[in-house]
């Protein structure tokens, strides 16, 4: 009885939720990477137009330029079947619906670019206010620019998910390769190395989705996911070589 009490006790309270709890934790685990990217890339847009952009992208204009290049991305891939051509067509209209959705039928685009504008009937406060927001109109219609162009990453970086999954089967099937020749050649073990790759595997994936949704300038996503899915194989592979225990 003791025993038992003793074994309860040793229980991670984490490992005692259910698949909904699990569910629910990885999901909302999602959303805020997404909300942390969406909010890293407006700061980092932010900046660059407070510091470091050049005069050909004054104001907005390298926040509308990275959105129309991202655009231009996803629609190659539909034009030039890098990815699954069907999911691919129905990324690109689900990203034009969502745009159009919450952006510009809504009237929250519309909004900003007119609620600047002092009316005759606005008194001191209000005026003093669109004063303030005429100032900042270039920070907001960049905001909505980088706002459309994370969404445009989104959809890209989920089309680019099979591909960690193809890079993650071949490290696979490499590294149980790797461990039957270990096993029969009676070469050392390693639980602490097997345990440092498998923490690593899912942040490369994490990883990926951070640095290109938050990157300041438009770049390939090949560049930037085929790396990354290469360290979530290699992670795959050195896990899977090093695991002690019989399949």
């Amino acid at each position: 009885m003791s025993e038992a009490n003793t074994s309860n006790q040793n229980v991670h309270p984490a490992d005692k939720r259910g698949v909904i709890t699990h569910t629910f934790g990885f999901i909302f685990r999602i959303i805020g990477v997404l909300l942390f990217s969406a909010f890293i890339s407006i700061l980092v847009e932010w900046a660059g137009m407070a510091w470091w952009h050049s005069d050909e992208y004054q104001g907005y204009q390298h926040a509308k330029q990275m959105f129309h290049t991202e655009m231009g991305y996803l629609n190659s891939s539909v034009e030039g079947g890098a990815i699954e051509s069907a999911a691919a067509i129905k990324a690109n209209e689900y990203v034009k619906a969502t745009i159009n959705f919450v952006l510009i039928d809504s009237g929250f685009a519309g909004w900003i670019k007119q609620s600047y504008v002092v009316m005759p009937n606005d008194n001191d406060v209000v005026a003093f206010l669109k004063g303030i927001q005429s100032n900042i109109y270039d920070y907001l219609i960049a905001m909505l620019y980088t706002l459309m162009t994370f969404t445009v990453r989104v959809s890209i970086l989920v089309l680019s998910l099979p591909l960690f999954l193809v890079f993650g089967i071949i490290g696979f099937v490499d590294g149980l390769m790797q461990r039957d020749i270990r096993r029969f050649t009676g070469e050392h073990e390693s639980s602490f190395v097997y345990h440092i790759a498998k923490g690593f595997a899912v942040p490369f994936i994490v990883m990926s989705w951070i640095f290109y949704l938050a990157m300041p300038v438009s770049v390939h996503p090949n560049w930037i996911v085929t790396p990354f899915a290469a360290l979530f194989a290699y992670a795959v592979y050195i896990a899977t070589s090093k695991f002690k225990k019989y399949l």
